[in-house]
Formats: structure tokens, sequence, C-alpha cells
């Protein structure tokens, strides 16, 4: 039994850390480009809702609505976008899900996810313009579906490498001009996997050492004897089979039934005594 507890010390210590999270991001907000100064805030457009995200890419057209805060014919390029954020593991990689507002189609939208280059503060309503954060590469191109209602940005390791997935929801370079409206993120906006705490690497703890026991190398490479006659060579396959990356919390529950019954099938084996040469004895 003791062997037993200490292999699935084992099995738990080299496990990848990371399993599927999905949640809605700890921040959102947008800014916009006729929102210029902090003391006179202008009402956020009507389709607009609270909590949402408005981008924006413009041809050079004169706003009647905007006359007495912007000249006519100056809005042009992108004039509104938005950011999430939320903290994670290191490395970690999945996908962020927009969903379009009632009465928005993001069908001529072409949008990506840039990793913010500055601090930004959430806004309620339009931010300033001056406020709004700075981006660059990487970035991940948003992906619209069939009917017009989602946007998918496919997010990679590197835009999580420090624990913290912060990204603008901006036009897509040589995007023609588009406007979209986002409802506020869902609580699965966000599905991250993966990851580590150091660089290309999985968390390994040291196993608990229990009384009477040897203490157990948790390295993909480790062994763990056994009293003869009882066969030893299928434990480090299962501990190196342990070590793999495991992205499914289900399959990992499947590996940790098959190592308890592995193990208990080996200790029930029974080997028979050698039989003498000489005969009954005494």
């Amino acid at each position: 039994m003791r062997r037993l507890v200490a292999l699935l010390a084992v099995v738990l210590a080299v496990a990848p850390v990371g399993a599927a999270s999905a949640a809605a991001p700890e921040l959102a907000s947008w800014w916009y480009e006729p929102q210029q100064l902090p003391e006179v805030r202008l009402p956020s457009p009507p389709n607009v809702p609270a909590g949402g995200i408005l981008v924006e890419h413009l041809a050079a057209v004169a706003n009647p609505s905007l006359a007495d805060v912007v000249p006519a014919g100056a809005l042009s390029g992108t004039v509104a976008y938005g950011a999430v954020h939320t903290t994670t593991t290191p490395g970690s990689s999945g996908t962020l899900v927009l969903r379009t507002a009632t009465g928005s189609t993001a069908l001529t939208a072409r949008l990506r996810a840039c990793a913010t280059t500055s601090a930004w503060n959430a806004e309620d309503g339009a931010g300033p313009w001056f406020s709004r954060p700075t981006y660059d590469e990487p970035c991940a191109a948003g992906e619209v579906s069939g009917d017009g209602t989602t946007v998918t940005f496919p997010l990679a390791a590197e835009l999580t490498r420090d624990g913290v997935l912060d990204v603008a929801i901006v036009p897509a370079v040589g995007a023609t001009p588009f406007s979209v409206t986002f409802a506020p993120p869902e609580d699965r906006s966000i599905d991250l996997h993966g990851g580590s705490d150091g660089a290309g690497s999985y968390v390994v703890g040291p196993p608990p050492v229990f009384p009477g026991s040897r203490p157990i190398d948790p390295t993909p490479t480790a062994t763990i004897a056994s009293p003869a006659p009882r066969s030893t060579a299928i434990v480090p396959m299962v501990v190196q089979a342990a070590t793999a990356p495991v992205r499914d919390p289900k399959l990992a529950l499947l590996l940790l039934a098959g190592v308890i019954a592995t193990w208990l099938a080996l200790s029930r084996r029974r080997t028979r005594p050698p039989r003498s040469l000489l005969g009954p004895t005494a």
C-alpha cells in the first residue's frame, strides 16, 4: 500500500499543470477617437451596450452628429477599438470568442487581437482616445463565423508568456471600412489551457516521502524499485507516460485509474516457490 501511495504521488507530481479554463476576461474596455477631452464625456453610441466593445474603421467621411466636436472629414482610419485582460498560466494557449451585440454583424469586419504595449484602465463607456493602449505584434487574426455573430481569435502561447493575456481588439492591416459592436464578454469568452511556470517546461514537484519508504526521483526517467520476484518493468513506462502533456482532465483521470489498476494487478501476483531436487523435506 505504501508503494501504491508513493506511485500516485509521483503521477500527481509529474503531471503537467494548466488544465483547461474558460472564463470571462477580468477587464474589458474600449476607446473612441471623438472622446478627446476627459472632462467632457460624450455619450456612447446607442448601439453599444454597457460593458460592450466598439471596433470601428472608417474612410474619411463627414459625420454631422460630431460636427461640434470633430471637424468634418477628420474621422478616418481606426476610430474605436477595445482591449481585454486576464491573468493565466504562463505559456497557455486557447481562444478568445467575442459575440456581436444585437443589431450588429461582423461579416464585413477584418479584426485581429494584438499584444498591448502600454498599461490601460477599464472605462465606463467610451474611454478618452488619449488613454487608449498601444499595441504591436504578436497578433492573432480573427475568424468570423458564417452568420457573422461571433469572432474567434486563436491565442498562441506567446501571447501569455508572462502569465497575462492583454490584447487589443483592432482592425486588421488594410481593412476596408467597417463598424462592429460586441456584446459584453461572456463567462466562457476566454478558453485557455496548458502552460507552465517555466519556458517550455512542466511543473515537477517532489513527492512526499512516507515512513519506511525510499525517496522517489520525480523526473521522467525515474524508476520505482520493487522486491523480487515482482516485475517492475512496467512502472518506469507508466511514470514516463504520466509525464506527457495531458490537456484533457478526463484523459488525466483515465490515466490515473489505469495506473491504480496496473499496480493492484501486479501486487496480487504470486510466484511459485522453487521445488527442491531432493524431494519433500521433513
